[in-house]
């Protein structure tokens, strides 16, 4: 990309009046410009008077490329994603085998983990020798906290208890604030045995975009309270047959 150069100044002072052909013999008028001159041994000869013979010197014209380390990006991650490549934040055509830096300044082998990366705005650096500059990209990382819904958890009840908190009944820190589902669709936060449907109760937690809704289950039993029915009394002759005394007891034991 630089601008185009003469290149007789570096043939250390040689004689003026002689010609010039570029590499393979091809034609060339002395000045090379990068992008565009084939880069290689470019030949400077000056024809001499007899007895003297024509002489020549060469040039080795070696061009580098200018660097790209791509145009600048920007990246919004969830918490619990998976470890991303900032490379691919990048935009354009970037070369690759560039220096990437964390936001204060230390070397960062280009992966991030959003789960205990810093945020903020990393640095990606293609160094080449001079005469290029080294060029420089920046991707902006953001984070968003992934919602909790706890962790699975389950309950086996008596028909006779109180109502009970489902949440309560979850693993973990779950987030206040979500919903619950039953058996029969929506449900409240509280269970209470004999009054609502044991089986599978689900807490969803929404998120906040990247990161997707959550959910978390407790599966609620229910035995039912024994019933020893209601007292009875009997009253027997002492020769009477023997009785079941089940039968004397009020109520459905």
């Amino acid at each position: 990309s630089g601008d185009p150069v003469d290149l007789f100044p570096s043939l250390g002072g040689a004689d003026g009046g002689g010609t010039w052909t570029g590499p393979g013999g091809s034609s060339f008028d002395g000045t090379f410009i990068p992008g565009t001159s084939p880069p290689g041994d470019h030949t400077y000869t000056i024809a001499g008077t007899a007895p003297c013979p024509s002489v020549s010197a060469i040039i080795t014209v070696n061009e580098l490329s200018n660097p790209d380390a791509g145009g600048d990006g920007t990246i919004t991650l969830c918490s619990s994603h998976a470890p991303v490549t900032l490379f691919n934040a990048l935009q354009g055509g970037p070369d690759n085998g560039g220096d990437w830096l964390t936001p204060d300044g230390t070397l960062f082998n280009g992966t991030f983990d959003p789960s205990s990366g810093q945020t903020g705005t990393y640095t990606y650096v293609v160094s080449v020798p001079p005469p290029c500059v080294n060029d420089t990209a920046f991707v902006q990382v953001f984070v968003v906290a992934a919602s909790d819904a706890g962790m699975d958890g389950s309950a086996t009840l008596c028909s006779s208890n109180g109502p009970i908190s489902l949440i309560q009944q979850l693993e973990g820190s779950p987030d206040e604030g979500g919903t619950w589902s039953g058996p029969h669709g929506s449900a409240v936060p509280a269970f209470t045995p004999g009054i609502d449907i044991p089986g599978l109760y689900t807490y969803t937690v929404l998120g906040s975009a990247p990161c997707p809704n959550v959910h978390a289950t407790v599966m609620i039993t229910v035995n039912r309270m024994p019933m020893a029915g209601e007292d009875g009394t009997a009253t027997l002759c002492p020769e009477a047959a023997p009785i079941a005394l089940f039968g004397l007891l009020g109520g459905t034991p």
